[in-house]
C-alpha cells in the first residue's frame, strides 16, 4: 500500500476511535479511575505509618479545638490533623488501610478535575489522557503511598476543582471556588500554589472574578499571624544565598518535574522545559496576549519551587527531587501543556501526525510513571518492615536496659513514647481489616531495627578499656591483613584498607591499638554481617590506644564486629568480664 494510501486509512481510524471515546469518556474515566484505585490499594495495602504522620499521631486530639490550628512544621493542617483524629478514635493504629483509603480518595479527585478541565478546553481524548496519567503518576509516589499527604493531595484537590469552579459563570460558582481554596488552605501549604495560580488566571481574564480569592487569602493571612509565623523559619529572600537557592530550585525542580509526568529523566526534563518555554514565549510574541491558563499553571509552578527553596535551602538535603512536590508540580504542568497545545492550533484539529506523536508521547509517559510506581512503593515496603520490626522490638523488650532511653530514631518515635501510643491505640505489627495485610518484616530490617535501639551502646572513644580479662578476638574473617595469634591479635595490613570481622560476646570491650599511629571505623552487626549503618570512625596517634563497646542484649548474645584498618599495624584485644568462648 502506498503512503499516500496508508495516510488517510490511519487518520480515519483515529477519527473513528476519537468519536467512539468522545461519546464515552466519563464513562472510560470512571472505569479507569477505579481500576488504578484498585492497582494503587493492591500495591499500598501493606504499608504502614512513617516519619511525620507520628507527630499527627501523638498529637491528635479531638476534644482540644486549639489543636486543630496548631502548624505542622509550617503547614496549616487542620483538616488532616481533624481527618487523623477521627480516623485514630475509629481504628486507633491496628490497620492503615482507611488512612490509604483517604489519600487515595483525594487523588481520584485530583485526577477528575484535571480530566475535566483538559476535556472542557481540548476535547475528550485529550482529557482522557491527562486523567489517566495523573491516575498513575508514579512519579508522585510518596502522595500515593503515604497517608500522611493526605494534607498535599487535598490541597491539589480542592486547588483543581476550583479551578472548575471559576470556569463556570456566576457568583455562586465564585463563591464555591473561593471555599475549595480556603480548603485547600486549610490542608496545607501547598494550598498557597493554587491560591497564586487561580489569582494569575483570574486576573488575566479581567472583570472582577479576582475579589473570589480575598476571602481565602485572608483567612489564610489570620492564620499565619495568629498561630503560623512562629513555624515559619524562611531564609532572607534578599540574600545571595537565598537568591541561589530559588535559582537552583526553579531549574532543577522544574526539570525534575517534567521528567516525572514525561515519565524520564529530570536530564530530559530539563531538556523539554527549555524547549517548551522558548516554544511558549514565540507564541506569546505571534499572538500578543498571554493566556490565563498557561500563566496561572506558570506562576503556580514557579511559586512551589521558589518557597520550598526558600523554606528547606538551607537543610543540607536536596529537595527538588521529592515525589510530593513533582506530584503538585506535574497536575499544573499538565493543564499547561494542554492549554499550550490549544494555543498551537488555534482551535483547529490536529494533523494525523501530531496526534499520534501525542498519543505515543503520554503511552511512554505513562508507561514510565507505572514503573516509578513500583520503584517508589519499594521504598515504602522497606519504610514498612522498619517500622513493625522497631514496633516489635520495642514491644518485646519492654524494660530492656539495653535499649538506649534517648534513642530518636529518624521517622520513628522514641521507645517510651512509642509504647505509650501503642497501649492506647493498638500496634501498626498487626493488621484487624486485612490480617494477611502485615506480614512479618525481614531479618535485615530487624537488624537494622535492633542497631536503632542499641543507639549509644555501641560507641568507640579513646583510651584503654575498663578492668576485665583480656583475650584474642575470634576472627570470623579477614580482608587485607595478616593476623598473628597470641593473648591479642598482632595485624599488620597488607592492603589499602583492611577489614577484619570478629566475634564479641555483649557488653565486651574491644581494645585497637595502633603502634604507628593511623585511622580506621568500626561497625557491628548481630544476626548479619556488620551494618555500614553503624560506622563510627577513630583515629589515634602512635601507641595511642582506642577502645569499642559492643552492645548489651544478653550474656549469650555474640556481636559481629567489623574493625577497617588504616595503618601499617595494629593490635587488638577483646575484653570482657566472662570468660571468652
Amino acid at each position: 500500500m502506498s503512503a499516500s494510501r496508508a495516510t488517510p486509512s490511519i487518520g480515519a481510524a483515529a477519527d473513528r476511535l476519537a468519536r467512539a471515546f468522545a461519546d464515552r469518556s466519563g464513562a472510560v474515566f470512571v472505569l479507569a479511575a477505579v481500576g488504578a484505585f484498585a492497582l494503587l490499594l493492591a500495591i499500598a495495602h501493606r504499608f504502614s505509618f512513617w516519619q511525620d504522620e507520628w507527630s499527627f499521631i501523638g498529637r491528635a486530639d479531638l476534644l482540644d479545638p486549639s489543636s486543630w490550628l496548631e502548624p505542622h512544621n509550617e503547614h496549616w493542617s487542620t483538616l488532616p490533623s481533624i481527618a487523623y483524629g477521627l480516623t485514630l478514635g475509629l481504628v486507633g493504629l491496628s490497620s492503615y488501610l482507611p488512612y490509604l483509603v483517604q489519600v487515595l480518595g483525594l487523588h481520584l479527585l485530583v485526577a477528575a478535575g484535571v480530566f475535566v478541565l483538559v476535556r472542557r478546553r481540548s476535547g475528550p481524548l485529550p482529557g482522557l489522557a491527562a486523567g489517566i496519567l495523573i491516575l498513575l503518576l508514579g512519579s508522585g509516589y510518596q502522595n500515593l503511598f503515604w497517608a500522611f499527604q493526605t494534607g498535599f493531595v487535598g490541597s491539589v484537590a480542592a486547588g483543581v476543582w476550583a479551578l472548575v469552579a471559576f470556569e463556570r459563570p456566576g457568583v455562586r460558582h465564585a463563591a464555591v471556588g473561593s471555599f475549595l481554596l480556603l480548603v485547600g488552605l486549610a490542608c496545607s501549604n501547598i494550598g498557597l500554589v493554587f491560591l497564586v495560580a487561580a489569582t494569575v488566571e483570574l486576573l488575566l481574564r479581567g472583570g472582577r472574578r479576582w475579589l473570589a480569592v480575598i476571602p481565602p487569602a485572608a483567612a489564610y493571612g489570620a492564620w499565619y499571624l495568629t498561630f503560623g509565623r512562629a513555624a515559619v523559619a524562611l531564609q532572607n529572600p534578599f540574600s545571595v544565598d537565598a537568591f541561589a537557592d530559588v535559582a537552583y530550585y526553579l531549574v532543577a525542580g522544574t526539570s525534575t518535574a517534567v521528567g516525572g509526568v514525561t515519565g524520564t529523566t529530570s536530564i530530559i526534563g530539563g531538556v523539554v522545559a527549555a524547549t517548551g518555554l522558548v516554544a511558549l514565549a514565540w507564541l506569546l510574541v505571534r499572538d500578543r496576549r498571554l493566556e490565563p491558563r498557561v500563566a496561572g499553571s506558570l506562576a503556580g509552578v514557579a511559586f512551589l519551587y521558589a518557597s520550598v527553596g526558600l523554606a528547606r535551602g538551607t537543610f543540607g538535603s536536596d529537595f527538588t527531587n521529592r515525589s510530593r512536590y513533582v506530584y503538585v508540580a506535574a497536575v499544573l504542568l499538565t493543564l499547561l501543556a494542554a492549554a499550550s497545545l490549544n494555543i498551537a492550533f488555534r482551535g483547529r484539529q490536529w494533523p494525523t501526525p501530531a496526534r499520534l506523536a501525542l498519543a505515543g508521547v503520554v503511552v511512554l509517559a505513562i508507561a514510565g510513571n507505572v514503573a516509578a510506581l513500583f520503584r517508589g512503593a519499594e521504598v515504602f515496603r522497606v519504610q514498612t518492615d522498619l517500622t513493625r520490626a522497631y514496633v516489635d522490638l520495642v514491644q518485646q523488650n519492654e524494660a530492656a536496659p539495653w535499649i538506649d532511653p534517648a534513642v530518636r530514631p529518624p521517622g520513628l518515635p522514641e521507645p517510651k513514647e512509642l509504647l505509650e501510643l501503642t497501649r492506647r491505640l493498638g500496634s501498626p505489627t498487626v493488621d484487624a481489616i486485612l490480617p494477611g495485610a502485615a506480614p512479618p518484616p525481614g531479618p535485615a530490617e530487624r537488624e537494622r531495627a535492633l542497631l536503632m535501639l542499641v543507639g549509644d551502646g555501641f560507641h568507640v572513644r579513646p583510651g584503654a578499656p575498663p578492668a576485665g580479662r583480656a583475650g584474642p578476638p575470634t576472627i570470623l574473617r579477614a580482608h587485607g591483613v595478616a593476623s598473628t595469634p597470641g593473648e591479642c591479635l598482632a595485624v599488620k595490613r597488607i592492603a589499602d584498607l583492611g577489614t577484619l570481622e570478629i566475634l564479641a560476646p555483649s557488653d565486651a570491650w574491644i581494645e585497637v591499638e595502633l603502634p604507628d599511629g593511623g585511622s580506621g571505623a568500626a561497625m557491628i552487626g548481630h544476626e548479619m554481617a556488620p551494618s555500614f549503618r553503624s560506622r563510627q570512625s577513630f583515629q589515634a596517634d602512635a601507641g595511642r590506644r582506642v577502645s569499642i563497646h559492643v552492645p548489651t542484649i544478653d550474656d549469650r548474645s555474640d556481636w559481629r564486629v567489623g574493625i577497617e584498618v588504616s595503618a601499617p599495624s595494629a593490635r587488638i584485644c577483646t575484653w570482657t568480664a566472662r570468660p571468652l568462648t
